[in-house]
């Protein structure tokens, strides 16, 4: 007896699994329904309701949205977008890198300023241009703010 009660419980337990995994299936079939009220205000019902107006609602048979366009265009969407932030994100990088390299010659060029005996410039027929010491001052000034601002 003991034996039929275990095999009567573990049947009891495939049924109660069965009907709680079949259930969703049959309110998935239900019918809905739509009506509007004296007041203009609709209303959505499982039950035929017994205004003249109410009709059924005929829903899409199909769970799967990956088929339909919206995810298509959805996924599409996001991809362009990723593609988009990549490119920015590689835009940055370099432009991080640029200035990098942009304020590792200005640190260069405010110590040559500072430091050096003599600071000139070459003019466009060749010949050296010798800073004063308020132009070498000036230079200094403008390396350092260049530093400041974007270093």
């Amino acid at each position: 007896m003991g034996v039929l009660f275990k095999a009567m419980e573990g049947l009891q337990n495939i049924a109660l699994v069965l009907v709680v995994t079949l259930m969703p299936l049959s309110l998935a079939q239900a019918e809905i329904y739509k009506w509007v009220d004296e007041d203009g205000n609709v209303h959505f019902t499982d039950k035929q309701h017994s205004q003249s107006n109410a009709r059924e609602v005929e829903l899409k048979k199909s769970n799967d949205y990956r088929g339909s366009n919206i995810y298509r265009e959805q996924k599409s969407r996001f991809q362009a977008m990723d593609h988009e932030r990549n490119i920015k994100k590689q835009a940055k990088q370099k432009k991080k890198q640029s200035m990098a390299k942009q304020c590792e010659y200005a640190r260069y060029k405010l110590g040559r300023t500072e430091t050096a005996s003599y600071v000139f410039d070459i003019d466009d027929k060749g010949e050296r241009i010798i800073y004063t010491e308020e132009q070498r001052q000036q230079a200094a000034s403008k390396w350092r703010s260049f530093i400041d601002r974007n270093c």
